[in-house]
């Protein structure tokens, strides 16, 4: 991407210069430093002319009608100004050590495919591309897997949501839509009564039982993209039932303990009653973090299962706890067994999956798709 940016015009103006305007713009030339070649100029042989100039701009304006003038280096000291007929190269071969005073501009190519103009004239990055000196596009969802990526059917695949410093790996499930797995209890051979770190960094086979990490899920429902959080509850019979969808689901930050948010006035009415609802705001906790604000009681403990907690209850649902799978499939009616009242009753879960999908792509056939 470009550095800091010059634009170059000549205008007519009102004769006052306390109300100044600029009535007509002509002759603009774009220049730029090059970051990518620090404290280096162009090398003589790419210079062709030297002329005197006040200031970096005015070298630059007797760089603007030239149409073999390309770069130019300016001495803050002498005020020599000379034009050159090439711009930096990426490896910066036709470049040298600048001296004491000397300044390098050149007018850069067009911001790319993944950048824009921003306020300031500086090419940034589009929504969806990151990176410097060049933007590129990351993989920030199992959307863009499957319209961007190397898609080859369901399976695991790296994405890097922007707010995420490094790729990890997601669970992507194509069923009309692109779905990214954040949690799976499938198996029962994986313990998940785990430490405040596990859960942020997650754990697990993100292709078996896991959860994808409070940090990731974080980075994943803060991009530019809104998702919706989907439940889905196997008896023992193998049947699904299904937790009630919010919209723009989403998980704050670690300064604020990773609480559960979602888009209240995206709804013109709550859903019926869920596990989700009264957890609007709650923060995270685990074992050896008691986050759930509530004197006396640690939730997190009791059920023996990490969740999103704020009230004495400890919730309707504990799709960490223990997985006990009883026969009979009723619930033992424990503290520390996985359960959730509103989707199942006292019936026993044996199986929970949750996944995000994009919003604007599910809600015309959940959750018969």
């Amino acid at each position: 991407m470009s550095g800091v940016l010059i634009w170059i015009a000549f205008v007519f103006t009102q004769t006052s210069f306390s109300t100044a305007q600029p009535v007509e713009m002509m002759g603009e030339k774009r220049f730029a430093k090059a970051p990518y070649c620090p404290d280096q100029i162009l090398a003589p042989q790419h210079l062709y002319q030297k002329v005197k100039a006040r200031s970096t701009i005015e070298c630059m304006a007797q760089c603007r009608p030239d149409a073999d003038c390309s770069a130019i280096v300016y001495d803050t000291g002498n005020h020599d100004c000379q034009l050159g007929d090439s711009k930096a190269y990426e490896n910066c071969s036709n470049m040298e050590a600048a001296g004491p005073n000397m300044k390098f501009y050149h007018e850069p190519p067009p911001c790319g495919v993944g950048e824009e103009m921003g306020p300031d004239g500086i090419c940034v990055c589009k929504a969806g591309f990151k990176g410097y000196p060049n933007c590129v596009r990351y993989l920030s969802d199992c959307d863009d897997v499957y319209h961007y990526g190397n898609w080859t059917g369901d399976g695991v695949y790296f994405i890097q949501p922007l707010l995420s410093a490094q790729p990890f790996q997601v669970y992507c499930r194509f069923i009309t839509n692109a779905r990214n797995y954040i949690m799976e209890r499938r198996k029962n051979d994986m313990e998940f009564n785990r430490p405040w770190n596990d859960y942020v960094n997650g754990f697990g086979d993100v292709d078996g039982d896991h959860f994808l990490g409070l940090e990731n899920i974080y980075a994943l429902t803060n991009d530019h993209k809104r998702f919706e959080l989907r439940v889905v509850v196997k008896d023992e019979a193998n049947d699904r039932f299904f937790e009630n969808p919010y919209k723009e689901t989403k998980i704050g930050n670690a300064a604020s303990g990773y609480p559960f948010l979602f888009n209240v006035s995206a709804h013109s009415t709550l859903p019926p009653v869920g596990c989700f609802q009264s957890l609007y705001g709650a923060k995270f906790s685990t074992s050896d973090r008691d986050n759930d604000g509530v004197p006396n009681v640690h939730c997190a403990a009791l059920r023996e299962g990490p969740w999103w907690y704020n009230d004495a209850s400890c919730n309707t649902c504990n799709p960490t706890g223990p997985l006990v799978r009883p026969a009979g499939g009723t619930r033992l009616g424990v503290d520390n067994e996985v359960f959730w009242t509103h989707v199942l009753g006292n019936v026993a879960p044996f199986k929970v999956t949750m996944f995000l999908v994009l919003q604007s792509e599910f809600n015309s056939c959940w959750p018969n798709c």
